[in-house]
C-alpha cells in the first residue's frame, strides 16, 4: 500500500465535481496519450496520438492508492477515470474497474471522448462502470476534424458507430457531453445536425458544456456565452427530455483540508487560475494562495501571464 503522505501516481483528490459530487480521480495514462488533439483541451497538445491501447500502470498499485485514501477517512461519491489522456486507451481500465467493485458504495464513472467505443474490448471494459460520460461535439467530418484533430484512421462515422453500439448495449447510465466552442460548432445548423445524431442514441442526459479553463489553443477555443448556451439547450430540448447546462459545484461547509499534494495532483492534470483551483478543491482562495506562493518560488509550479497555474514538465 502507498505510504501515508507519499505522492500518488494515479489517484488524485477527492475533489468537488460539477456533475458528480465529491469525486476521486484516477489517471491511468502519462501525458498526453490520446486519440484526439482537441483545440479546447486544457492539459497540453497530444504527444502520443494513437488508437492503440497500451499498458502504463499496475492495476494493483492503483487499487492500493484508492485503499490508502479510504483508510485516511476521505469520503467521496464517485471514482472517476479521467485526467491527462483518453482512459479507454489504457489496458488497465477493465481490471481497475473490476477491482473497485468491492471497495465501497461509490459510483464507478468513466469520462471518455468515446472514440474507441467501436472496439468490442473497450465496450467490455466499460461494462463494469455504473456511469459513462462520452463526448459528441460534431455532426460533420469537417467539424470533427477541425475541433478534435483526430488520430489517423479515426473518422466521425466510426465515432458515431461506436456510440450507437455502446448506447444500445450498456446497462448503466450514459450522460452525453456536448462541448461547444464559439465559432466552431455553435451555429443553429450545428445543433440541429447534432440533434439528429443524438436522436439515434440511448442516453440518459445531454449535457452542454463550453470552454471554462484556459485551453491550449486560446486563439481557436473560445467560450460560448451563457445566454447563447441557454438558447442552444432550448433548441435541443425537443430531441431529448433531459438537456442541461453543466453548472458549478457548491462545496459543503467543513470540507476536508487541502494539502500541497492535493493541489499538485490537480494542477498536473487540470491547470487553472487560483480561483478555479479553489472551486475545484472546495476550499478558499486564501488557502490555495498560501500553498501556491512557496511552490512558485521553488519552481514546482509555474504561472503564465493570465495567472494560470501548472506543474512544469520535466526537461
Amino acid at each position: 500500500m502507498t505510504a501515508p503522505g507519499a505522492t500518488r501516481r494515479h489517484v488524485f483528490g477527492p475533489v468537488p465535481s460539477r456533475r458528480l459530487g465529491r469525486s476521486l480521480g484516477i489517471d491511468l495514462l502519462p501525458p498526453k496519450v490520446c486519440s484526439l488533439d482537441c483545440v479546447y483541451c486544457q492539459v497540453s497538445r497530444t504527444t502520443s496520438h494513437t488508437l492503440e491501447r497500451s499498458s502504463h500502470a499496475d492495476p494493483q498499485a492503483v487499487l492500493d492508492e484508492v485503499r490508502e485514501v479510504l483508510a485516511g477517512g476521505r469520503t467521496f461519491d464517485a471514482v472517476t477515470f479521467s485526467g491527462t489522456g483518453e482512459p479507454t486507451l489504457s489496458l488497465e481500465l477493465g481490471p481497475v474497474l473490476r477491482g473497485l467493485g468491492g471497495l465501497g458504495t461509490f459510483r464507478r464513472v468513466v469520462i471518455t471522448n468515446g472514440t474507441l467505443l467501436w472496439r468490442p474490448d473497450v465496450r467490455a471494459d466499460l461494462a463494469e462502470a455504473e456511469l459513462v460520460i462520452p463526448t459528441l461535439d460534431a455532426a460533420t467530418e469537417a467539424t470533427f476534424a477541425a475541433v478534435h484533430r483526430p488520430a489517423p484512421g479515426l473518422t466521425l462515422a466510426r465515432h458515431i458507430e461506436g456510440l450507437e453500439r455502446f448506447s444500445r448495449d450498456f446497462r448503466g447510465e450514459i450522460w452525453l457531453e456536448v462541448m461547444l466552442v464559439a465559432g466552431m460548432n455553435d451555429a443553429d445548423a450545428d445543433l440541429d445536425a447534432l440533434g439528429g445524431l443524438i436522436a439515434r442514441l440511448r442516453v440518459d442526459r445531454v449535457q452542454l458544456n463550453t470552454v471554462v479553463r484556459p485551453p491550449v489553443e486560446r486563439a481557436l477555443a473560445r467560450p460560448v456565452p451563457p445566454g447563447r448556451l441557454a438558447d442552444l439547450a432550448a433548441r435541443l430540448a425537443p430531441i431529448h427530455p433531459h438537456v442541461e447546462i453543466i453548472g458549478h459545484f457548491e462545496a459543503p461547509e467543513g470540507a476536508a483540508p487541502v494539502s500541497e499534494a492535493d493541489l499538485l495532483a490537480l494542477l498536473a492534470r487540470h491547470p487553472g487560475r487560483a480561483d478555479e483551483v479553489a472551486e475545484a478543491l472546495g476550499t478558499s482562495r486564501e488557502r490555495v494562495q498560501a500553498l501556491v506562493t512557496p511552490l512558485l518560488a521553488s519552481g514546482r509550479l509555474a504561472a503564465d501571464e493570465r495567472g494560470c497555474l501548472s506543474v512544469p514538465t520535466p526537461r
